[in-house]
């Protein structure tokens, strides 16, 4: 049984390795390191948060809206906002950017619990 239980546990250990974004990719991605949305939807002056960390060929996003918190899950690269669209947000959003995880905390200590772990894509 225990033999069992540590084989499936090591199928589940995922090692992620070093990749390169491609040229076109590179076009469209922000420079590597953190960013962090900050959006006010002008309810109950409440504000969503998106982080995003874009590493080592990978994007890891973490969310927080309404009241539902997700943590660290893979995203696209093509559904990471651009560099067009955080150089012109729109009016109800801010983009801050941050070169790692303790730079992002420290500005914004109030963020959800889940955003506070380190995702995988940094190392």
């Amino acid at each position: 049984m225990r033999m069992e239980c540590l084989v499936k546990v090591l199928f589940r250990i995922k090692v992620m390795k070093v990749k390169s974004w491609t040229p076109h990719q590179l076009n469209r991605l922000p420079k590597p390191g953190y960013w962090l949305s900050v959006y006010t939807p002008n309810i109950n002056n409440e504000k969503w948060y998106s982080a995003y960390c874009v590493m080592n060929g990978y994007i890891k996003y973490a969310r927080y809206q309404g009241g539902y918190e997700h943590g660290w899950t893979t995203l696209l690269w093509s559904c990471m906002p651009t560099q067009k669209q955080i150089a012109n947000p729109s009016p109800n959003e801010q983009f801050h950017y941050f070169p790692d995880l303790d730079s992002m905390l420290l500005a914004f200590p109030d963020l959800p619990e889940s955003f506070f772990v380190k995702p995988e894509n940094d190392f």
